[in-house]
């Protein structure tokens, strides 16, 4: 079952936010996607949303993150604004051993990212 969460950080600084917090607690964090990047790649810089162009904030970004698990965790980030989303996606491999999602959420938390009292409670 995936755990979210709202974010207490606006989307422009979410992604480098948690980037930060889950380096400082020892794992190692790659971006695959990323919105705003792939963006620029359209005529326009069309937003999926219908927003003016010029006026549109969506983000939209998958972080991999590496802890003792061969597998990556898979979480999503996504908002506007400052109406963010963070996602632990569901593990798409079954690793032996301790799942990191409790690991990630925490420190998530300590960075005051995410407020558990806003989670649903996944792991």
């Amino acid at each position: 079952m995936p755990c979210a969460f709202s974010a207490s950080v606006p989307a422009s600084q979410l992604v480098t936010a948690i980037c930060q917090a889950l380096t400082a607690a020892g794992f190692q964090v790659a971006q695959s996607f990323d919105l705003r990047s792939a963006f620029t790649m359209l005529p326009d810089h069309a937003c999926p949303h219908h927003h003016d162009p010029a006026e549109c904030n969506c983000q939209y970004s998958v972080l991999l993150v590496y802890g003792q698990a061969t597998a990556p965790e898979t979480l999503v980030v996504h908002g506007s604004d400052a109406h963010c989303w963070i996602t632990l996606a569901d593990p798409w491999t079954q690793q032996p051993g301790p799942s990191p999602t409790a690991d990630i959420v925490r420190a998530l938390e300590e960075a005051h990212l995410i407020d558990p009292a806003w989670g649903q409670d996944g792991f």
